[in-house]
C-alpha cells in the first residue's frame, strides 16, 4: 500500500470519529480526500535548502572553511543561486591573500563577479569595495562607481534580508568616488542587463566539492581573463 493510500485509510477511520466528537456531518470520504490534499500540499525543506541553511550557520559561526563545500555546491547550479554565489566568494576573499596571482583570490573575485552580474546587490556592492582598494591591478575608479551606483539602484535591495554594506565601507566608498565618477556611472547603468552564468555541460563537480579541489573547471577561462586583461567591464 502506498504512503498517501495509508494516510487516507487512516483519516477515512479517524473522520468518524472526529466528526462525532465535534458534532459535525458530512461525507467522510470527501472529509478524508480534502485532509489528503492538505496533507500534500504541506512545503518541504528541500536537500537546497538545507544545504544553504548550514553553510550560512558555519559562515555566522566563522567557520567559511566548513561552509565553502556547501555554498560551491549551490554555487554551480547557476541561475537562481545568486546568493549562494555571493557568500562562496565572501568566504574565498576573506581567507585570500590579496593578490591576482593568489588563485584563491582569484576564485572569490570570479565568484563575487558572476553574483553581481546575475544582480546580487551585496555582490555588486563587496565588488565596488573590491575595485576601489583591491590589489593594485585590479583597482579601478570607474568601476567602483558603476558597481556601487548599480548596487544602491538594484530593486532586489528591498527584499527581506538583503545586506546592505557596513555603514564605513559605505563611507569609504562615497568619500572616494568623485561626483563626475559617480554621475557617469548612473549614465552607465541605465542600459544594464543581468548576465546569468552557467557552468559548462560535464564542469560540475560533485555536491560538497570544494572550489579548490577537483571542481574548478568552469573558472579557468575567467581567471586568464583577469590574468591578462583585468577586470571585464561592467
Amino acid at each position: 500500500m502506498s504512503s498517501e493510500k495509508c494516510v487516507a485509510f487512516i483519516l477515512l477511520m479517524a473522520l468518524p470519529a472526529l466528526t462525532g466528537c465535534a458534532g459535525g456531518g458530512g461525507n467522510p470520504r470527501e472529509q478524508a480526500a480534502q485532509r489528503l490534499e492538505q496533507v500534500r500540499q504541506i512545503p518541504t525543506v528541500d536537500v537546497s535548502s538545507r544545504l544553504y541553511t548550514q553553510a550560512l550557520e558555519m559562515k555566522a559561526a566563522g567557520n567559511c572553511a566548513g561552509a565553502i563545500p556547501g555554498f560551491y555546491a549551490l554555487a554551480q547550479r547557476g541561475a537562481g543561486y545568486e546568493l549562494a554565489q555571493y557568500h562562496l566568494a565572501d568566504c574565498l576573499l576573506a581567507g585570500a591573500p590579496r593578490s591576482l596571482s593568489a588563485t584563491r583570490f582569484l576564485d572569490g573575485l570570479v565568484w563575487m563577479r558572476r553574483a553581481a552580474e546575475a544582480g546580487s546587490p551585496e555582490a555588486q556592492g563587496a565588488l565596488a569595495l573590491l575595485y576601489l582598494d583591491g590589489p593594485a591591478g585590479l583597482r579601478d575608479a570607474a568601476e567602483a562607481a558603476f558597481w556601487y551606483e548599480l548596487s544602491l539602484a538594484n530593486p532586489a535591495a528591498k527584499r527581506p534580508g538583503f545586506t546592505p554594506l557596513d555603514r564605513s565601507k559605505r563611507e569609504r566608498l562615497e568619500a572616494a568616488l568623485s561626483p563626475a565618477l559617480r554621475a557617469a556611472a548612473r549614465e552607465r547603468i541605465q542600459g544594464w542587463q543581468k548576465v546569468v552564468w552557467s557552468a559548462p555541460k560535464g564542469a560540475l563537480s560533485p555536491a560538497g566539492e570544494s572550489i579548490l579541489g577537483g571542481g574548478r573547471q568552469g573558472n579557468d577561462g575567467d581567471q586568464r581573463r583577469h590574468r591578462r586583461r583585468g577586470p571585464p567591464a561592467g
